[in-house]
């Protein structure tokens, strides 16, 4: 396929792009208090390199933080001074050098920003809390407005003499621009709400101050919701009347996504299909004569293409699709669209970090599960090792994967024994729950990354003491995973009683009611599963909290899977005994007993498999251990380990 729409160049007014394909703001946090570093500049670059038309960099605030040690003014960018125009000139003259153009997202949390994080109490169109963030804002009054539309427009000033092509303004996602053009969020009744012309008049005010201060021909987009996905939210028919009036206030084009927060779906959506939000750009550009970017889970460039051929869009903006692969565009302009490497939506390295700076005060950054290398592309740049080994890895999941992947790309003779039939350890069984099936995708992936570099692959082979120093191998990496734990529970070897992952695989069948032991991510998932399957399903955990180790996002959409499938939750309740039809347990100081349970299954956790390391240790100079066998943790801890050790050995 030879994706000619997609590549091909394309007018904003007097500004041309190479091609269509916009990288979308994607939040960081590779700042030092609002300055560009040069960690910024290299995850930039390598994008810009990888050949995206235009980048549109991470929303930056135009407000001066009140806490100049807060998350939100340490991590992420912000335009509020002249001071921060060097930094900005040095990036934008890094991406010119590729051809790419580059304009930054120009935000204002107004409301949807925690007190605890923030420092004094949020503003808003009107006093109305967020679900999420729960404080009440302060309603802005109107000499505030003039402030805020002036503080805008000297930000884009300052993006300009930073040599930027264009600026855009986030009028989406529940931040202030949004905020005003809500009917949800905005209750005004003077010149500022009321109607259409009143809640678009603070975001169309801005657009015509910026031209004014920057030219009529500086170049100025709006984000806006196709809708809010919220009770009394923005509507498509909202988004379409917004969208005539900005137009009409001089936008120059318009990117079209959705959701606030304590919307549903939520924003950066996980389990929605690919192409999720099209159906309302599509919807917008029939309403307005400037260009249309349309985003949302847009991860292929045959989706691409087809959205643009199908004219339901001008652009297409791809988001976390460039954090796994900034080579995403130029792969697909040389024809090799299947060696791209997949985002698998999991939210882990990126979505959750952003929330962990924004609503939990965390001074944080992102990274991405399936590549490592975000945030690190200099100095995790593949280099030949100095001396070939031959290298023995144990363990076929995704922490030996990335091991043998990397170190075969360095120049060493990598053996992997697996002992299952087929690689890919505990994402296989990550891939199996409901809406995970595209986890699968990242196995495929380092599967043929670790063939493609000559990696010998010996399945069916356990991992054992004679037949790892029968290679003779200089050094052995052990990732050879965890195993479920199974507590010492009286009745815990009843035979109504299985783990998660004999569950999984169809080793185990459950049958009419299930109670499920453990609240995190692995029993929640669980519970899921058998509960798809027609089950009636209860979970038990000891803690106070459920889903402790997932993210805001994965969690919010879980939970409204439990709900509708009828699965209860049960927190601070310790099981004690498992019974033949139940188990006993202790809630508080109270004993209880939970019966009429056929099947009881446990997730309360994994321990290492690690034997292999400690009879190898004293044996072989060269010895590490990495993933679930060091430590049982998530995919993501697990993939970056490999990576490292990778480049060390």
């Amino acid at each position: 396929m030879m994706f000619k729409k997609l590549l091909s160049p394309i007018q904003i007014r007097s500004l041309e792009l190479k091609n269509r394909v916009v990288m979308a703001p994607l939040g960081t946090g590779f700042y030092d208090h609002g300055a560009v570093t040069e960690r910024e500049k290299y995850f930039h670059r390598s994008r810009a390199k990888g050949g995206v038309g235009l980048i549109i960099t991470s929303a930056a605030s135009v407000s001066r933080p009140p806490n100049p040690e807060a998350s939100i003014a340490v991590c992420h960018g912000v335009i509020h001074d002249d001071k921060f125009i060097p930094g900005w000139k040095e990036l934008v003259e890094e991406i010119h050098h590729f051809d790419a153009k580059i304009g930054m997202q120009l935000n204002h949390f107004g409301r949807q920003i925690p007190f605890k994080v923030w420092g004094e109490q949020p503003v808003s169109s009107s006093a109305i809390a967020c679900p999420v963030c729960r404080a009440t804002p302060r309603e802005l009054v109107l000499k505030e407005i003039e402030e805020i539309i002036t503080l805008f427009a000297e930000a884009a000033r300052r993006c300009k003499e930073a040599g930027m092509d264009l600026v855009e303004i986030h009028g989406a996602h529940g931040y202030l621009g949004t905020q005003f053009l809500s009917p949800y969020m905005n209750h005004r009744a003077d010149e500022y709400g009321g109607n259409a012309e009143g809640r678009t008049r603070f975001v169309r005010e801005i657009i015509q101050r910026t031209k004014k201060m920057c030219g009529q021909d500086f170049i100025v987009g709006v984000r806006i919701n196709g809708q809010d996905n919220i009770k009394g939210g923005a509507t498509i028919e909202d988004a379409k009347e917004a969208a005539r009036w900005l137009e009409q206030a001089g936008a120059d084009f318009l990117h079209v996504s959705a959701t606030v927060y304590g919307g549903y779906p939520p924003i950066s959506p996980m389990e929605e299909p690919p192409g999720c939000y099209v159906h309302l750009a599509e919807a917008v550009k029939c309403e307005v004569g400037i260009p249309v970017i349309a985003v949302g889970r847009i991860d292929t460039p045959q989706l691409a293409e087809q959205i643009l051929e199908e004219n339901k869009a001008d652009l297409v903006a791809i988001g976390r699709p460039l954090l796994a692969d900034p080579e995403w565009v130029n792969k697909a302009a040389a024809g090799r669209a299947d060696t791209i490497r997949k985002c698998i939506y999991c939210n882990q390295g990126c979505l959750d970090r952003v929330n962990d700076i924004n609503l939990e005060g965390k001074k944080t950054s992102i990274t991405c599960l399936v590549n490592p290398e975000v945030g690190k592309e200099e100095a995790f740049k593949i280099r030949p090792a100095p001396k070939r080994k031959r290298v023995v890895v144990v363990g076929g999941g995704p922490a030996g994967l990335e091991v043998a992947r990397v170190a075969a790309a360095r120049g060493h003779e990598v053996i992997l024994f697996e002992k299952e039939k087929e690689l890919g350890g505990q994402f296989l069984l990550a891939s199996i729950p409901p809406s995970k099936g595209h986890y699968r995708e990242a196995i495929d992936h380092l599967v043929r990354e670790v063939v493609s570099f000559g990696v010998e692959i010996r399945l069916n082979c356990e991992g054992v003491v004679h037949s790892v120093a029968e290679v003779d191998p200089d050094t052995v990496l052990i990732a050879t995973g965890a195993m479920p734990l199974v507590p010492k529970i009286p009745g815990v070897e009843n035979k109504n009683v299985a783990t998660y992952d004999k569950v999984f695989l169809g080793r185990f069948e459950a049958e009419g009611r299930v109670l499920v032991v453990g609240g995190g991510l692995i029993g929640l998932e669980a519970a899921d599963f058998l509960s798809s399957q027609g089950k009636e399903v209860q979970v038990v955990e000891m803690e106070d909290r459920f889903a402790r180790d997932m993210g805001k996002v994965a969690w919010f959409a879980l939970r409204r899977r439990l709900s509708a499938g009828g699965v209860k939750l049960l927190k601070s309740c310790k099981v004690t005994r498992i019974l033949d039809r139940g188990v006993e347990v202790l809630e508080g100081n109270q004993k209880k007993t939970l019966d009429g349970f056929h099947n009881v299954v446990l997730a309360v956790g994994m321990q290492p498999r690690d034997a292999l390391y400690k009879q190898l240790k004293e044996r072989i100079d060269e010895v590490y251990v990495i993933g679930d066998a060091l430590k049982p943790r998530n995919a993501l801890e697990a993939i970056y380990e490999g990576a490292e050790v990778g480049r060390k050995v």
